[in-house]
C-alpha cells in the first residue's frame, strides 16, 4: 500500500459549518466567479481577525496598478474587521466598516457576459499583516453561501490535485449557469504553470444549456487529458471552468504544477450552485487547497447537521497509484 500522502479528502456538507483559517501574516487568494442571480444576491466579504496584539493589514492586487491599495488598516487585538465587496459588474466597492472606497478593477465579476475564463487576468488578492491574523473570504447573502478559509503559507506550493464532489449537477436555469471551476494565483513572476484537466472546459458561462438569456452553446476548449501551459507574473490569475452540466464532467483530479519548484501558486476550487435532491437547494461548495507536499494520510470527516431526508457525503481524490483507502481503520 502506498502510504505517503494518500489522498486529498474533501468533506461536503451543504449548510453552515465552522471553518478555521490558517493563522499567518501573508495570504494569497484567487477569487471565484459566483452566479449572481440567487434570491438575496451575494455580498462578498474579507473577514480579518487579529490575535492578542494589534495588526496593521495591507490588501493589494500586485498585478493591477489601478487597484486602490488598502494600507496599514488597524485590526485591534482580539477583534475582527470586515472589508465588504458589494458585487456588481460595473460598480464593485470595498467598504471599510461602512465607508465606501471605490475599486476600479473587478476581480469578482457578477456580469456573466463579461466573465473570461482561460485568460490571464490581474485579479490576485494579496494580504499582509504586521502581526498574526486569520482571513475568511465570505460569500454571504440570502442563498448560495460559503466561507473560504485562507491558509496563509500552507496554501502556497508547486503541485496540486483538485478534489471535487461527484454527486450533484450544477444549476443551469434561465438565469444561472453554474459550473465547477479552478482559480489559480501566482505568488512569483515568470511562473510557468502546467494544468492537466480531467474534464471538458469552456470559456463562457453559457455551456451546454441554452435559453433566452444564453442562446448559444459555448464551444469546448479542452478535453480530458489535455495539458494547458500558462505563464503568470506575481498577482496574476487564471480560471478554468467545466463544460458539462452533470458531475461526470467535473474537474476532479485535475493536476497543476509549476515548472520551477521554487515558484509558488495558490489554488481555489469551487462548485457553484451544486443542485442537490434535498429540498431543491443549489449551494456553493468551495475551498482554498493545500499543496501535495503537506497532504497527509489520515483525515477526520465530521458529520453535518442535515435532516433525515438529506445526504451527507465526503469525496476522496487519489494522488498516487496503488493507494489503499481505509475508513474507520478498515471497518
Amino acid at each position: 500500500m502506498n502510504r505517503r500522502y494518500a489522498a486529498f479528502v474533501m468533506g461536503i456538507m451543504l449548510g453552515m459549518a465552522n471553518l478555521y483559517a490558517q493563522v499567518d501574516r501573508e495570504f494569497w487568494f484567487a477569487a471565484p466567479h459566483i452566479g449572481p442571480n440567487h434570491a438575496g444576491n451575494q455580498t462578498v466579504m474579507l473577514c480579518i481577525s487579529a490575535m492578542d496584539v494589534d495588526a496593521y493589514v495591507t490588501i493589494d492586487q500586485p498585478a493591477n496598478p489601478s487597484f486602490a491599495k488598502i494600507v496599514n488598516q488597524l485590526v485591534s487585538a482580539n477583534t475582527s474587521y470586515i472589508f465588504t465587496i458589494n458585487a456588481a459588474a460595473a460598480n464593485p466597492y470595498f467598504t471599510m466598516n461602512g465607508t465606501p472606497a471605490y475599486v476600479t478593477n473587478n476581480f469578482l465579476n457578477f456580469n456573466v457576459s463579461n466573465i473570461e475564463f482561460q485568460k490571464v487576468l490581474n485579479y490576485g488578492i494579496h494580504i499582509t499583516s504586521t502581526a498574526d491574523i486569520t482571513v475568511y473570504y465570505d460569500i454571504a447573502g440570502g442563498w448560495n453561501m460559503d466561507l473560504y478559509s485562507l491558509k496563509g503559507k500552507n496554501a502556497l506550493g508547486n503541485e496540486f490535485y483538485c478534489p471535487f464532489q461527484t454527486r450533484w449537477p450544477w444549476k443551469r436555469a434561465s438565469d444561472i449557469q453554474a459550473s465547477s471551476q479552478i482559480d489559480i494565483v501566482s505568488a512569483d513572476d515568470n511562473n510557468e504553470i502546467y494544468i492537466v484537466v480531467t474534464a471538458k472546459t469552456s470559456l463562457k458561462a453559457n455551456c451546454n444549456v441554452t435559453n433566452a438569456l444564453f442562446p448559444t452553446v459555448s464551444p469546448i476548449v479542452n478535453y480530458p487529458g489535455d495539458t494547458i501551459k500558462i505563464t503568470l507574473n506575481k498577482g496574476q490569475t487564471y480560471a478554468i471552468r467545466n463544460w458539462d452540466k452533470t458531475w461526470p464532467g467535473a474537474l476532479g483530479g485535475t493536476h497543476i504544477w509549476t515548472k520551477d519548484k521554487n515558484k509558488k501558486i495558490a489554488v481555489t476550487i469551487t462548485d457553484d450552485s451544486a443542485q442537490t435532491s434535498c429540498g431543491g437547494c443549489a449551494d456553493i461548495i468551495g475551498d482554498q487547497l493545500i499543496p501535495v507536499d503537506i497532504c497527509g494520510t489520515k483525515y477526520i470527516v465530521m458529520k453535518s447537521m442535515l435532516s433525515a431526508a438529506c445526504e451527507g457525503w465526503f469525496f476522496v481524490t487519489i494522488m498516487y497509484d496503488n493507494t489503499t483507502i481505509k475508513i474507520n481503520d478498515g471497518t
